[in-house]
Formats: structure tokens, sequence, C-alpha cells
């Protein structure tokens, strides 16, 4: 099989696909795929044989992200379970000979060519590329989405909290109960708007993406948004914890808040319902301050 990647198209064995592909683009060229696997309104196809997969949106089947595994690797997004054994030529050259890997490169090298981006990944322990991932680049009306993401300063707002966890149970209700701080944060186009590096969930099944803290921690609230804030709800069901780790089961202390400091900013914050700690004191010392509060 020979892929082509041109600046807005991608051809497959001599039949030019133009932007934007599609799940039946494909289909018509791969045949139907061996397996596949639904998360979030997006369907992973993937083709053993060929070595290949596909993100595909299920709403509109349009292709978001394309893997080619090249050289056996145990990389849990990498989906496909044989090698590719045909040709990727991008640009006009060899892949191997567009990105050009040396050993300062690790773990990925970014492509950046006409309408598409991605990269190559990079074996720990070898310096050769096992994989190419590729996506279309946002359209002008995506990109535009992106732009809720870059962060305004905001007259009259706070940014710092002594404790990052009170600040993200205040952002939970804002954003998500009350709808007043906007945009209401969505990880996955969080991370299809970030450019600085590829983010993959798989790799954070457990633990914070550092980038989405980086977000929060400089998201500013406005004061008169605080000043509406008058109970806060601790729960692991909560929409913020499930976007800033999909996979917490809500069993250990990583949200726990550990300081009432943050009280001065809640001027009408009456109650408050907390994560157990083992120690059992933060219900004690936000009573202290006149805040009913009780542990879930």
């Amino acid at each position: 099989m020979e892929l082509t990647l041109l600046p807005d198209a991608l051809i497959i064995d001599g039949t030019q696909l133009n932007l934007p592909l599609t799940l039946s683009n494909l289909t018509t060229h791969f045949k139907q795929y061996d397996s596949k696997s639904e998360k979030d309104e997006r369907t992973t196809y993937i083709w053993d044989k060929l070595g290949i997969s596909a993100l595909v949106e299920n709403e509109t089947e349009l292709m978001v992200d394309f893997r080619i595994n090249m050289k056996p690797n145990d990389l849990n997004y990498i989906p496909a379970k044989n090698c590719f054994e045909g040709t990727l030529t991008i640009d006009g050259k060899d892949y191997l000979n567009y990105f050009k890997i040396t050993e300062k490169d690790y773990l990925f090298k970014d492509l950046d060519f006409g309408s598409f981006t991605g990269a190559a990944c990079i074996s720990k322990e070898v310096t050769e590329i096992v994989a190419v991932m590729i996506q279309p680049k946002p359209s002008k009306e995506e990109s535009d989405n992106c732009d809720k993401y870059q962060i305004q300063p905001i007259d009259n707002a706070v940014t710092e909290f002594a404790d990052f966890n009170f600040k993200l149970a205040v952002i939970d209700h804002l954003m998500y109960d009350l709808e007043l701080l906007q945009p209401q944060f969505d990880v996955h186009e969080f991370i299809d708007c970030y450019k600085e590096r590829k983010i993959n969930l798989d790799d954070h099944y457990y633990e914070v993406v550092p980038e989405v803290r980086e977000y929060f921690e400089k998201l500013p609230i406005p004061t008169e948004y605080l000043e509406k804030v008058e109970e806060i709800f601790q729960d692991g069901g909560n929409e913020i914890y499930m976007q800033i780790v999909g996979f917490w089961d809500g069993e250990d202390d990583l949200f726990n808040i550990t300081n009432t400091a943050d009280l001065s900013l809640l001027p009408n914050l009456k109650k408050i319902t907390l994560f157990y700690d083992d120690e059992e004191k933060m219900a004690d010392e936000f009573v202290q301050k006149g805040i009913e509060a009780e542990y879930l």
C-alpha cells in the first residue's frame, strides 16, 4: 500500500482524498475494519492487518486522527497490532527523510505540513520512528472555538488561591452548576486545541494532565462571581474532576481541601461539603470560621 500526504489531501494507492476525510473514505480503500473502540462520542477504527487506525467523530464521521504503526512497540495509543508494510511519503519524501530523527529528538517529533499536523513517535530504547500520527488541522470554525481557551486578563478577578483544590471546587460550582464562569472546560476540546505537544489522555489515566492543571491555576475568577458562591459541594462525580482526571475513582485524597485560607475570597459562603480526610480536622476548621461543614 502507498500512502502519500499532500498539503491538503491524502493519496491512497493513487486515489486522492481531499479534506475533510471521512470514515467512508477509509473503508472504501482499507475495506472492513478489524475492530473498533468507542469513547466520548468518538470511535477508534482499527485495521490490524494494515497496521492502521483512525479516530472518527461519531456524529459527523469525520476523521480527526490517523495512526500508522511502523515498527513493533508497546505504545498504548497505537492500537493496531501489526506493522504497516507499505510506503509513506510526506512532502515528496519518504517519511524517514521527512522527519530526519536525531539523537536529540525524544519521544516525539512534530509534523506540520499544509493542512495537517501530528508527530512521529520515537522509541525510548533506540532512536527510530515506531509510529506516525496525522491529524487534519482545525477548520476556521474550530480554530475560533480554540480561542476561548486563550486566557485573557480580567479586571477585578482572583487568580491565585492558597489551596488549588479549593479553587477547583469553586470553579466546579461557578462553571458547571451556576454556568457563570465561561467557557465550560472540555478536556477533549482543550487537548485538540493545545499545540505545544501532543497530549494523549491514555498516558494520564489516574493523574492530572500538567497542562490542564496549569490552565486552571491561571484561570481568573471575577470577584462578582465569587460573591455568588454560597455553598460548595465536593463529590467524586463532580464534572471538574472528570475533566481533570477522567479515570479518578474518588478513593484517594487527590482533591482534598487542606486549609481554610481562601475563605476570605468567598464572603457569602455558608456551607461546604468536603471529601473525608483521615485526620477529620478540616470540617472542624471550617466550622470554627463560621461555615457549616460536613463530610461527604
